[in-house]
C-alpha cells in the first residue's frame, strides 16, 4: 500500500501558513496524526493518505476543509497566526512514515500518547472540549493495559485528570467525578485528582464528600491555600444551600397545596352539580313512572266499571223482570207466613 490507512498513525514534517498573507499558523517536526480521528485538517490528512512515505507535497486546503467558517486562535501568538474565518491554507508536508499503533512496542505507544496529550491541551486551551476529550481518550486507550510502567501510568492519570477539568468546563459533574475517581484508582494521593474530586462533590452537594477530599489533599499538600481556604468556606456553603434548598422547596410545596386546594374546589362544585342534578332527574324519573303507573291502574279501573256497566244494561235490556226477581218471592213467602200465624191466633 501507498499510504496511511484508516487508524494508522502518520508520522510527518509540516509546515502550515495561510495562503493570502503567507503567515506561518503552524509547525511540527515530528507531528503524528491518527487517520480518520481528526487530529488535523481534513485537507492535510486526505493529502497524508495519498502519499508514500518519504514523499514531499505542497497542498492547498479550501476553508471547508480546513477550519472553516470558526477559524482558530493562535496558541502561540508570538510565533504563529491565528487562523481568520474562511481562510484558504497552505501546508508544506513530508510523510516520514506510518505505524499501526496497536502492533508496536510500549515506548513508541508513549511516545505517541505524549503527543496526542499536548494535542489535547491544545483543544483545551482554544475551548474545543470535545476534541480535547477525543485526544485524552486516545491516550487512555493506547496506555489503558501499561498500569505498571511508571511513565505510563503518570501519563493515565494526568490524561483522566484532563478528562475530568474538560467535563467540569462543560459542567457535566457525574463525569467528571467519574473520571477523578479513575485518577485516584490509579494514584490514591494525586493532589489535582483530590482536589478536582471536592469541586465535583461541591457541584453534586454532596458536602460529606467533598469534605474528606480536600482533607485528603491538605494532606498531600499542607501548603495549598487554595484548598485550605476552600474547606473553610465549605460549612458556610452546606448552610447556604440547605437555606436555599428550604426555601425552595418550602416554597414549592406552599404552591403545590394552594393549587391543589384551588383544584379539588375546581373539582369539588361540578362534582357536586352532577351528582345533585342526576339525583334530581333519577326523582323526577321516579315520580314520573308512578303517575304512568297511576295513570294505567285507573284507566284499567274506568274500562272495566265501563264493561261491567255495559254487561248490566245488556242484561237488563234482555230481561226486564229479572230485577224482580230476587225480592218479590221473598215478600209472597212472608206474607203467606203472616196470614197462618193469624190464623193460628184467631179464636171467635
Amino acid at each position: 500500500r501507498n499510504g496511511p490507512e484508516y487508524g494508522d498513525t502518520a508520522l510527518c514534517t509540516f509546515s502550515g501558513r495561510l495562503l493570502e498573507s503567507c503567515e506561518l499558523f503552524a509547525h511540527e517536526d515530528e507531528a503524528r496524526f491518527v487517520v480518520g480521528e481528526h487530529d488535523t485538517t481534513l485537507g492535510l490528512e486526505l493529502a497524508l493518505r495519498n502519499m508514500k512515505i518519504n514523499e514531499r507535497a505542497l497542498v492547498r486546503v479550501d476553508p471547508k476543509y480546513g477550519y472553516g467558517y470558526t477559524g482558530q486562535a493562535s496558541l502561540n501568538p508570538d510565533r504563529e497566526a491565528a487562523v481568520p474565518p474562511n481562510a484558504w491554507l497552505e501546508y508544506d508536508v513530508r510523510l516520514c512514515g506510518f505505524v499501526n499503533m496497536s502492533q508496536v512496542e510500549l515506548p513508541e505507544r508513549k511516545v505517541h500518547a505524549k503527543h496526542h496529550k499536548a494535542l489535547g491541551n491544545a483543544a483545551f486551551y482554544r475551548q474545543d472540549y470535545q476534541q480535547a476529550l477525543r485526544l485524552y481518550n486516545s491516550v487512555v486507550k493506547l496506555l489503558a493495559g501499561d498500569t505498571e510502567d511508571p511513565e505510563g501510568r503518570v501519563l493515565l492519570v494526568n490524561c483522566h485528570n484532563n478528562i475530568a477539568a474538560a467535563f467540569a468546563k462543560q459542567e457535566e459533574w457525574n463525569k467528571a467525578k467519574e473520571a477523578c475517581v479513575e485518577a485516584l484508582l490509579l494514584d490514591a494521593n494525586n493532589f489535582r485528582g483530590l482536589q478536582r474530586a471536592g469541586e465535583c462533590a461541591i457541584a453534586l452537594a454532596d458536602w460529606d464528600e467533598a469534605e474528606m477530599a480536600w482533607t485528603k489533599a491538605l494532606e498531600v499538600d499542607p501548603h495549598s491555600t487554595h484548598v485550605r481556604n476552600s474547606l473553610k468556606k465549605l460549612s458556610s456553603k452546606r448552610v447556604e444551600y440547605q437555606k436555599k434548598q428550604k426555601a425552595m422547596w418550602g416554597g414549592k410545596l406552599a404552591k403545590g397545596l394552594e393549587e391543589d386546594t384551588r383544584n379539588n374546589d375546581q373539582e369539588a362544585t361540578p362534582a357536586t352539580v352532577r351528582e345533585a342534578k342526576a339525583h334530581v332527574e333519577t326523582r323526577t324519573e321516579v315520580e314520573r313512572s308512578t303517575e304512568q303507573v297511576q295513570q294505567a291502574q285507573a284507566q284499567d279501573e274506568g274500562q272495566q266499571s265501563q264493561r261491567a256497566n255495559t254487561a248490566m244494561e245488556k242484561q237488563d235490556k234482555g230481561h226486564p223482570n229479572n230485577g224482580d226477581v230476587g225480592w218479590r218471592p221473598l215478600v209472597q213467602l212472608a206474607g203467606g207466613l203472616l196470614l197462618v200465624y193469624l190464623l193460628t191466633q184467631w179464636n171467635p
